[in-house]
């Protein structure tokens, strides 16, 4: 029995980890059946490993525009564009229709309904412009490459860690699309990506510094969840791109405020 699940805890481990990277982002990964809600549920633990590699992208397009000579107003705009480029604008395309469901629907039903329709209304519009912008100044006010590089890859991983909590404060809202079809994580991987992202942080970042974007990004996501909750009783897909766009303008804010 014991070297059954030495044999097959790693296999397990390994699948749940691409399963993640296949949905966050389009890095040319393994084949892995994307149906398994288990799998797909249990795979967040490695949200926050493809966030540090999403703000790693982001931090080399900055240095190359650096090394380029271009001012950081526009090593901000590549660091932005690697990183949608490496997700697909995955959080971005969430972000604008939750906006759009939130502003234009009188009920819930209209507001789920207007979720799901592909198009970009103004709410989604302006959204997006305010995303952007919040993350670009915050970009282009830090210090160097290096702050930069460490900068993105904790708000990245950190943002894709506090999504997972969502898991554990509601339901779906509806029992179809992507946040249904990731199934229903317990208690120990949303704990593992919180602790992932933690430690990744203290490990780049002054403890002080920590405490306080962690802060923040934890009332973000709290603030995001609490309007899903209200508008649409439950998580969609959507909600988790908006408050991925909320933790990460959150903490690169922390970042700077406490930089000052």
């Amino acid at each position: 029995m014991a070297a059954h699940i030495s044999n097959t805890w790693p296999a397990a481990r390994w699948r749940e980890f691409v399963a993640a990277g296949s949905l966050l982002t389009r890095l040319p990964l393994p084949r892995v059946e994307m149906t398994d809600p288990q799998t797909m549920a249990n795979g967040v633990w490695a949200y926050p490993v493809f966030g540090a590699v999403i703000g790693g992208f982001g931090a080399a397009a900055f240095a190359l525009a650096h090394a380029a000579g271009l001012p950081p107003s526009l090593g901000a705009i590549a660091a932005l564009g690697a990183a949608a480029l490496v997700t697909g604008a995955l959080h971005e395309d969430g972000l604008a229709d939750f906006c759009d469901g939130v502003g234009g629907g009188a009920t819930r039903e209209q507001k789920l309904l207007i979720m799901e329709d592909s198009r970009v209304g103004t709410y989604g519009v302006v959204a997006l412009v305010l995303s952007l912008a919040a993350r670009w100044g915050a970009i282009a006010a830090l210090t160097g490459p290096l702050a930069v590089a460490l900068t993105l890859v904790v708000a990245h991983s950190v943002s894709r860690a506090a999504i997972t909590t969502i898991f554990l404060l509601m339901a779906p809202a509806k029992t179809e699309g992507l946040g249904a079809a990731v199934g229903k994580p317990g208690l120990t991987p949303v704990m593992t990506a919180c602790l992932i992202a933690t430690g990744l942080t203290l490990l780049l970042l002054p403890t002080p510094q920590t405490l306080l974007l962690l802060l923040a990004g934890l009332v973000a996501v709290l603030l995001v969840a609490w309007l899903s909750a209200r508008q649409i009783g439950g998580y969609t897909g959507d909600v988790f791109g908006a408050a991925q766009q909320a933790v990460e303008i959150a903490v690169l804010w922390a970042v700077l405020a406490s930089s000052g």
